[in-house]
């Protein structure tokens, strides 16, 4: 199995060493989160919805200071990108 590789960097091993159900997913999330105290930003990414699950998404990636983060979607457009992110003249949206 290619996920299993020896030669794969233990990085992209790591997500496969444990269960992929998402209960599994946010209880690591929250002990990330713990760890780097940032642990109720990630519960509120885990317990918001609509927009206000994007405001903390936003404010959970403000947390990479070399990030410039902009919310660009108001919720009352469709097929407008969420989120963009730039970082030293790149920009990405999603």
């Amino acid at each position: 199995m290619i996920l299993k590789n020896a030669l794969m960097p233990s990085w992209l091993r790591y997500p496969t060493d444990f269960d992929v159900g998402s209960a599994k997913f946010e209880r690591v999330h929250v002990e990330l989160g713990a760890e780097l105290g940032i642990r109720e930003k990630v519960l509120k990414c885990n317990e918001a919805s609509g927009t206000d699950y994007e405001d903390a998404i936003c404010a959970l990636l403000k947390e990479e200071i070399n990030w410039a983060v902009d919310k660009l979607d108001d919720g009352k457009r469709q097929n407008v990108p969420d989120v963009q992110l730039k970082l030293r003249g790149h920009s990405i949206a999603n």
